[in-house]
């Protein structure tokens, strides 16, 4: 975002990053997890970016964005971002993340927010899972109030009680 002098301003952290990120720890360099997931808030931190997926014989439940990294991903943020830009066609611009990761098994979840609530959040047409026959049942983002987190089977369990907690 740009002042009326031209200047870029990095858009203010919702207060619950700033509590989430205390939990949490700046990976370091050269250390690459299996897989990354972001935890993206909302402007106002009331709400974040979840992804609900229907699958045959199992109760819905909301994931976070992302997956597993690539080999060509020159670190964990960068395919984070590819992630990001494959499933929801979200650019890193639109997102700021602020270098803090929370930990869970084999999974690095980064903590950021958005600069705009996106009003049409959709998976890519591109996205492996709408593309690939491996995948199966419904995949739909959108954003989901975090006072409701522990009513919607959000996964995994201890991530977003984290969240709930931090709120």
């Amino acid at each position: 975002m740009r002042d009326r002098e031209g200047v870029y301003e990095m858009p203010t952290p919702p207060t619950i990053v700033e509590r989430i990120t205390e939990l949490g720890f700046t990976p370091e360099r050269g250390n690459r997890p299996r897989r990354c997931r972001a935890i993206v808030f909302s402007p106002n931190g009331t709400k974040i970016i979840g992804i609900q997926r229907i699958k045959p014989d199992r109760d819905p439940y909301i994931t976070f964005p992302g997956g597993g990294l690539d080999e060509k991903d020159n670190t964990p943020l960068e395919g984070l971002y590819r992630e990001l830009d494959e499933e929801l066609e979200i650019a890193p611009d639109e997102v700021t993340f602020n270098g803090a990761v929370l930990k869970y098994e084999d999974e690095y979840f980064y903590i950021g927010w958005a600069k705009d609530e996106f009003k049409d959040l959709h998976m890519s047409s591109s996205s492996p899972e709408l593309t690939e026959s491996s995948y199966s049942g419904t995949y739909s983002p959108d954003w989901f109030e975090i006072k409701n987190l522990h009513t919607l089977n959000c996964l995994p369990e201890e991530i977003s009680e984290i969240i709930v907690n931090s709120a």
